[in-house]
């Protein structure tokens, strides 16, 4: 079971809910409600789970103003589903509007109002989960409801909430790990998320090399592992793959051109090529030495002692 995690709003009374919310959240930044007519007052749900080193919030609230202090560390996906809201985020001034999704840097401070009934799913991600990098990445990113990027990224959100009630803990890795890749792909590889559906196929194609060259070692890595990591369907992954023969051709190719690595340094002994082998996710030694030779024209251990000859000589 995914654990739960933050301020999660069903532990308290109703009357409670708003006043704990913004005490829970005072260390990092001052909230105020609006007080309008048509409400009785203010009102907030919140629910929290952590998914490996990411935390997901389901959140609603009634409209508030807010200064957010300036965080480290991490970068924040926000799914906006119903309300506005505008503001500055550092030096500069942003909007959000229904099926928009927005990356904002938590290193940066931020203020600004929300009108209206506000509902929003949100995941912090650490930097290194996507590979930002300050100062080099813009501090803010919006995807509009009416692009590719913006579409793909609201369909992944809310399948990854969708499924954390059936998810196990074991699994939060691949959801985490599917999902992050997904927004380096689309939004940080090649700069703010792409208006073109190429571009985002292109970005969807690199992250899921990315994702199965991560975990060569694993020796279940394969089609179901991508299918629930990016939350797309057999045809989808077969399609993309398509340029390479298969997910599983090119996991086997980087599988053996890793195991050539380890294999062409360092001084090679007893049970090496085994041991090699195991590494890389092949269960058989005979099976991995067959495709080795096919791939490279020499056996495992003809590479491995080939190399300590022209150390030695």
């Amino acid at each position: 079971m995914i654990p739960s995690t933050g301020f999660q709003s069903a532990d308290l009374e109703q009357e409670d809910r708003f006043p704990a919310w913004v005490d829970y959240l005072s260390p990092g930044q001052e909230i105020r409600p609006v007080i309008q007519d048509t409400l009785q007052s203010p009102f907030v749900s919140s629910s929290g789970w952590a998914v490996d080193d990411l935390t997901l919030t389901e959140l609603s609230f009634t409209p508030i103003i807010y200064r957010r202090r300036a965080g480290n560390g991490q970068v924040l996906i926000r799914m906006y589903q119903t309300g506005h809201a505008r503001g500055m985020h550092e030096d500069e001034a942003f909007s959000t509007a229904p099926g928009e999704v927005h990356m904002f840097d938590q290193g940066s401070a931020s203020t600004g109002d929300c009108d209206g009934w506000q509902s929003m799913k949100s995941v912090f991600m650490p930097y290194e989960a996507v590979h930002y990098q300050p100062g080099h990445h813009p501090r803010h990113i919006r995807v509009g409801a009416d692009t590719a990027s913006g579409r793909i990224l609201r369909t992944s959100m809310a399948s990854l909430f969708s499924a954390l009630p059936d998810a196990s803990a074991s699994e939060a890795p691949v959801l985490a790990s599917g999902f992050c890749g997904l927004v380096h792909g689309l939004l940080l590889a090649r700069g703010p998320a792409a208006n073109d559906s190429t571009d985002f196929h292109a970005a969807r194609r690199r992250a899921m090399r990315r994702y199965l060259e991560e975990r060569l070692g694993d020796s279940e890595l394969g089609v179901d592992q991508l299918c629930a990591a990016f939350s797309v369907s057999r045809a989808t992954v077969y399609r993309d793959f398509a340029e390479e023969g298969g997910v599983a051709r090119f996991v086997t190719r980087c599988r053996l051109e890793r195991a050539f690595r380890d294999l062409s340094t360092g001084a090679p002994d007893r049970g090496r090529v085994r041991r090699v082998a195991e590494r890389w996710g092949f269960a058989s030694q005979y099976h991995f030495s067959r495709l080795f030779r096919q791939q490279f024209g020499a056996s495992p251990s003809a590479v491995s002692w080939k190399t300590l000859g022209s150390r030695t000589s």
